[in-house]
């Protein structure tokens, strides 16, 4: 290839002849030259190209690349240079004389180029490379004849391109214009090499890795998330290929499962969501780089981390589903407590002229025994409400600090005889003091329940182990397990090694009714109940099973301080006397308050009768010297038997006032702890039980007066 035939030698195909010159080292003071020496490398292949501006940042690394260039004008060459043989070092000066050939041969180059560059003298450079990495360069021809030669050459092509730029010069400008035309051009270069170093920190800020690669996957530019993902360092991974670095299902999708092989993906690009070898959820983006100057294609790849989106989304998932499942559990707790407070009702009514007919019945009526079958009806159905009740949490709780750990271990007998002889129990309590604020009668029969479900799932011999322990739950885990509050609790677990429960039963059970007992031998209300207890005390039950290995049922109560318990207030002043005087009846069901009313009248008291809080009122303002003790439903139209207790009260605080309800919803919830002039006694109950729950109230308030 002659002279004049390399210097119009295009740049695609100046690198179509030159697939040796890969990677490349500038050192280069002025800014214009450094943009034009990079820019023309990597439209010429050049995939690695080292931009410096001193000799120290030079000289390592130059045994890994071809080509080097060194600015012989401003940079100072120790004697010791040494540049390995391979590179094709050029020297780029704006000196004319032999002192430039002399600097040239003392850092090993093999070509000159001189200031102003021209594109021309570029393809050149370029081309000479390329013959020289192909070995088709003279071998005879010494270095310094050589830059001779090439210096030579320039000055003539520069003396040529002067005399004929210099036929159609215009006047020169004034030196003053000359002078503001260089200092804007100049402004025009920093302005877009900062622009240039603030795109390049931007991309390189991102979370997301953005490649530039060919159509073979061959990295040709890449930012340094890269580096954070621990990929490898920018300067090793450009220049090698995708295929190393990306899942083998991307690769597949993408096409470059073979060596070699060229993309298949559409042209407008595609989009994939892969799992990499670190288990990280990756959303890779492949689109065309349309306005690449470059012959061959470009691609830019964005591949983005989902990870922590993915975790999100399964949180979010997992709260939507308890969200649905709390409110599902709530519209059947509080139809549950609608029909338990409307049942409860009648069944007052009902026990209490059963009870009435028994007392006025003479000894050995015939009727007798048909009266006790009533009673004994009564109570099973009362219990059946109590569970609904319990289930929809609208109980009344008798809180009070419980060591679990003791009351566990005082029901070894009762849970023994529970499970049977032919299954082994193991209680398991932790060392220290689990004290929670709970109802101690409930945390038995939540244990017993549990225990029973435990031994009916066992068929033969087996086991259960009932252990406790403290755990401390932080704020992520007590929002996945719907607590209120994170913090220290006490955990009770029931395990046994029984049948299981099928993975189709595990959402239902703690529906009420639900049961996958044979007919008869469970109400499906024992899990319902349980799970109504434990949040109303503030804490979660979970459910862990393996059909054919066995199930292990988890409680967690929120644990409280200790408090000090005073002995006395359980059987104080058991027989101070009272006064039976006037008792003002307040409630709206009238079969209740006739059966209330015939109770109390029967027990000696005056009893002022209202069917709901306004007659209530006017009764108040007429006898209120007179009356004793109110005792009120707590649930009526217009105002709640506490409001109606509060309006009395607060004209006499020392006015005892006997609550009583069917219905405990969130009027009882705001009881909390009552004061000693002040109890509450759920419905359904019987003459005996209003008349003993009345005297005790007014018993405590003689006391404490």
């Amino acid at each position: 290839m002659n002279e004049s035939h390399a210097s119009a030698m295009p740049l695609a195909e100046a690198a179509s002849v030159a697939p040796g010159v890969s990677s490349a080292a500038i050192l280069e003071s002025c800014a214009a030259t450094r943009l034009m020496l990079e820019y023309a490398l990597r439209e010429n292949g050049a995939t690695d190209v080292r931009v410096c501006d001193a000799l120290d940042a030079w000289l390592p690394g130059l045994e890994r690349v071809d080509l080097a260039t060194i600015d012989l004008d401003a940079v100072d060459l120790p004697d010791d240079l040494d540049v390995p043989g391979h590179v094709y070092v050029v020297g780029i000066t704006s000196d004319c004389s032999w002192n430039s050939v002399e600097r040239a041969l003392r850092c090993g180059a093999r070509d000159l180029l001189l200031r102003p560059l021209s594109e021309s003298d570029i393809r050149n450079v370029l081309a000479c490379a390329a013959r020289a990495a192909g070995g088709s360069l003279p071998g005879e021809e010494s270095a310094e004849r050589h830059l001779l030669r090439n210096m030579t050459r320039l000055l003539a092509e520069r003396s040529t391109r002067l005399r004929e730029l210099s036929r159609n010069v215009p006047p020169a400008a004034p030196p003053v214009e000359q002078r503001q035309e260089i200092r804007r051009l100049e402004k025009q270069l920093r302005l877009l090499e900062r622009a240039k170093r603030e795109w390049e920190g931007s991309v390189d800020s991102l979370d997301e890795v953005v490649v530039i690669t060919d159509d073979r996957g061959t990295v040709i530019r890449i930012n340094r998330a890269a580096e954070r993902w621990g990929l490898g360092t920018v300067q090793e991974l450009v220049g090698r290929n995708l295929v190393d670095l990306l899942p083998r299902e991307l690769i597949e999708k993408i096409g470059w499962g073979q060596p070699g092989a060229e993309t298949t993906v559409d042209p407008d690009g595609g989009e994939w969501d892969v799992v990499d070898a670190s288990e990280r959820h990756l959303h890779v983006r492949m689109l065309p780089v349309r306005s690449s100057p470059s012959p061959q294609r470009r691609w830019i790849l964005i591949l983005s981390d989902q990870s922590a989106r993915r975790v999100a989304e399964e949180r979010l998932r997992q709260s939507e589903q308890r969200l649905r499942e709390a409110r599902k559990m709530e519209s059947i707790g509080r139809i549950a407590g609608g029909v338990a407070h409307d049942f409860n009702n009648i069944l007052t009514a009902i026990k209490g002229h059963a009870q009435l007919l028994e007392l006025e019945l003479p000894e050995g009526s015939e009727f007798a025994e048909d009266v006790r079958e009533v009673l004994t009806a009564c109570t099973r159905a009362e219990q059946l409400t109590r569970q609904l009740l319990v289930f929809s949490r609208r109980q009344v709780l008798n809180l009070c600090p419980v060591d679990l750990n003791e009351l566990i271990s005082g029901l070894r007998r009762s849970l023994s005889a529970t499970v049977g002889e032919s299954i082994r129990l193991d209680i398991e309590t932790c060392d220290e003091p689990l004290t929670t604020d709970a109802d101690p009668s409930l945390i038995e029969r939540i244990v017993l329940n549990l225990a029973q479900n435990a031994a009916d799932a066992i068929d033969g011999e087996g086991r259960i182990v009932i252990r406790t322990r403290r755990r401390n739950v932080d704020p992520a885990e007590a929002e996945s397990l719907d607590l209120a509050d994170p913090g220290a609790y006490a955990l009770i677990e029931v395990e046994d090694n029984g049948a299981g429960i099928a993975a189709e039963n595990l959402s239902q059970i703690f529906e009420p009714f639900f049961t996958t007992k044979p007919r008869g031998r469970g109400t499906g209300l024992g899990l319902a109940t349980v799970y109504g207890s434990v949040k109303q005390m503030r804490g979660t039950v979970s459910v862990d099973s393996t059909p054919g290995e066995g199930t292990t049922m988890s409680i967690l109560l929120p644990l409280a301080e200790v408090m000090a318990l005073d002995e006395e207030a359980s059987g104080r002043h058991a027989d101070a006397p009272i006064e039976r005087r006037s008792v003002l009846l307040v409630e709206d069901d009238p079969q209740v308050r006739e059966i209330a009313r015939r109770a109390l009248a029967n027990a000696g008291y005056a009893v002022l009768v209202a069917d709901g809080p306004r007659e209530a009122e006017m009764r108040w303002a007429t006898h209120q010297e007179y009356i004793s003790a109110v005792v009120s439903d707590i649930v009526m139209p217009g105002k709640t038997g506490l409001e109606l207790a509060q309006e009395f009260t607060s004209q006499r605080p020392e006015l005892p006032v006997l609550y009583v309800s069917g219905y405990t919803d969130q009027a009882v919830h705001a009881l909390g702890d009552l004061p000693p002039t002040q109890r509450f006694l759920a419905k359904p109950f019987t003459p005996s039980s209003l008349v003993a729950a009345l005297e005790g109230l007014l018993r405590e308030s003689v006391a404490t007066q």
